[in-house]
């Protein structure tokens, strides 16, 4: 341990001026941060987004030149014919990590959160959760190249590339969200990808300073990244609703469920014939015996359809990209190719589907005084409602904030007489404390009303409860009774 410590020394006075560099941009984070909590409704809010790049960057600087003043790569360094054990060195690294960039943002995170108006204790897995996820998914993968590389020029070299994979998998290059489309599963996907990036880099690091055999580290830092990316992708949608029904906190058996045909809205059920071939078809569903006191969301929807001469057809489309719910509508939408269309449409088909549903229950309400002081509600975090002062007439404004991650409740708001329709879809349904955010306030909920005098506004949040999947038929359906004509355009 003295070891590490000289060492921990020797890199502190080397490294003077990038700590101070980082310990800046913390302290400029925090103060923003800080003031934004204070005025939520002013335009700073967008000040901590132009931060939290170079805050990052900040890091990954620190990190690489900490761990490259004893370059690993090679065998001719002047470190190497000194008396170190690889222990001893490993640990003055990882001391030197956590004091500068863990410590520092492990207290701005405290203040942050005080100044909002959250109770601390009460947060501590989540700060614990927090820094885990900051130094898993941001230090560890930058340091784990830097360990592989003998300098800053060979480690640009190398993360380039490797950049440019990552956001053409991701869809940023040619501008498509192509590679989170799960919405509040997203979190079964991101958690697997960071157990397998952990692991490797973990790996990497050990292997490196263990034995510096780097040739062998590069090989496997290139199978994490393919194993990394792969990863998002080879997992189904179908497998990770499973996870998620095992965390249910409820047990509701599917069969109080039934799914039939929307005869009231009939009319919408269609098969339009689209360019290149394809044909969409939507058919508007009823879900009915929903249990009195919960309500129902629609994750996905798997479809196959079944005709009298028996071809069978099932959708290659993502269950989750197949379902949707506007204006209290329940539909099924999905794309049949355009020769099978005309096989089939004249023929009696069946259609078997399995809808995916979230249950939500647990109805809470919270007055929130109209005032600036936050109060605490419980699933959404603190909400403070404010009424205008630059205008004279009666506008009210509501604003949540959640701690660390985006709360799994339905939140909406009541003032007076007038409810808003509130978030549809709430941001993860992790049961972790903590998402990986650079920020550790998440703004969750905002909403503004207009009319009456007010003392007071309401808070209403209902969490999901249980995750089911219901199988059902509709038979003696004709495509050709549903064809609409192609829009004039096509």
């Amino acid at each position: 341990m003295r070891q590490a410590i000289h060492i921990f020394r020797k890199d502190l006075r080397a490294q003077a001026i990038q700590i101070a560099i980082t310990l800046i941009a913390v302290i400029l984070f925090a103060v923003i941060s800080v003031k934004h909590a204070l005025a939520p409704s002013e335009i700073s809010s967008r000040i901590p987004d132009i931060l939290e790049p170079a805050l990052i960057v900040a890091w990954w600087l620190l990190t690489v030149r900490v761990v490259q003043s004893e370059a690993l790569s090679g065998d001719r360094q002047f470190w190497c014919t000194r008396p170190y054990s690889w222990k001893s060195l490993l640990a003055a690294k990882a001391l030197f990590i956590l004091a500068f960039v863990n410590l520092p943002m492990l207290i701005a995170d405290t203040v942050i959160l005080h100044t909002y108006g959250f109770e601390l204790w009460p947060l501590t897995p989540g700060l614990l959760c927090r820094q885990l996820l900051l130094t898993t998914v941001l230090i560890l993968p930058i340091a784990s190249l830097a360990a592989v590389t003998t300098g800053m020029a060979q480690l640009l070299t190398t993360t380039f590339p490797l950049a440019v994979l990552l956001l053409a998998s991701s869809g940023v290059i040619i501008g498509v969200d192509i590679a989170w489309p799960w919405g509040p599963l997203n979190w079964i996907r991101s958690a697997i990808s960071v157990l397998a990036a952990t692991a490797a880099t973990v790996t990497v690091i050990l292997w490196q300073y263990k034995e510096r055999k780097t040739v062998r580290s590069r090989i496997l830092v290139g199978v994490a990244f393919i194993l990394v990316i792969s990863t998002s992708w080879i997992v189904p949608w179908t497998w990770a609703f499973g996870i998620q029904s095992k965390l249910s906190h409820e047990h509701i058996a599917a069969s109080d469920f039934k799914v039939s045909f929307d005869l009231s809205r009939k009319w919408l059920a269609r098969t339009l014939p689209m360019p290149l071939g394809r044909v969409d078809m939507e058919i508007p569903q009823a879900v009915t015996a929903v249990p009195r006191g919960l309500d129902y969301v629609p994750e996905g929807l798997a479809i196959s359809l079944h005709a009298e001469d028996g071809t069978t057809w099932r959708s290659k489309r993502g269950e989750f990209a197949q379902v949707n719910e506007r204006a209290g509508i329940l539909s099924m939408n999905t794309s049949l190719d355009g020769p099978l269309y005309q096989k089939i449409k004249s023929q009696t088909v069946t259609l078997r589907a399995t809808l995916y549903l979230t249950l939500i229950g647990h109805h809470h309400e919270t007055s929130i005084p109209i005032q600036k002081q936050p109060s605490r509600v419980p699933g959404a975090g603190v909400c403070s409602a404010q009424q205008d002062d630059r205008s004279h007439l009666n506008i009210y404004s509501i604003y949540c904030s959640s701690a660390f991650r985006s709360p799994p409740e339905f939140i909406s708001a009541i003032f007076g007489n007038s409810r808003s329709e509130g978030i549809k879809r709430p941001g993860s349904y992790s049961p972790f404390p903590a998402d990986l955010q650079i920020s550790p306030v998440i703004p969750c909920f905002s909403d503004s009303h207009s009319g009456e005098k007010l003392s007071d506004a309401i808070v209403v949040s209902t969490e999901p409860i249980a995750f089911i999947k219901r199988d059902f038929e509709l038979s003696g359906i004709r495509l050709s009774d549903l064809e609409a004509m192609p829009p004039a355009f096509f």
